[in-house]
């Protein structure tokens, strides 16, 4: 009996289609594409919203990291568009800075619950 016959044998995995670099993948519905056009500027502008954010945060002890996230978020869904229409992000940075906030008090005021024999 030889080494060869002990080990185990899977089978191989099933070979998938490299496709072209830059080639899209097929649509995701029958006939609805969805596409990431180009940002304007590269993504210098988008660094410098980032970067700023992240100023901004640090300076107001992370208060502003919720309307700079909202900033970056239009930025980024504008540019995705399906049927040749562009998303938009319509939230607001009072709504992730009061859900927050609600979260918070939540977590903070709810007592646990007590589970019989555990400390």
């Amino acid at each position: 009996m030889s080494d060869d016959d002990l080990t185990p044998r899977f089978p191989s995995p099933p070979r998938v289609p490299v496709r072209p670099w830059g080639q899209p993948e097929r649509p995701i519905g029958p006939d609805l594409p969805i596409q990431l056009t180009h940002i304007p500027g590269g993504f210098g502008p988008l660094w410098i919203a980032y970067i700023t954010t992240v100023v901004l945060s640090l300076l107001t002890l992370t208060v502003y990291r919720f309307w700079g996230m909202t900033r970056i978020r239009r930025r980024l869904w504008s540019r995705v568009v399906l049927l040749d229409d562009p998303f938009e992000y319509t939230g607001s940075g009072w709504e992730l800075f009061i859900g927050f906030l609600k979260v918070m008090f939540y977590t903070r005021v709810t007592p646990e619950p007590e589970i019989p024999g555990v400390r």
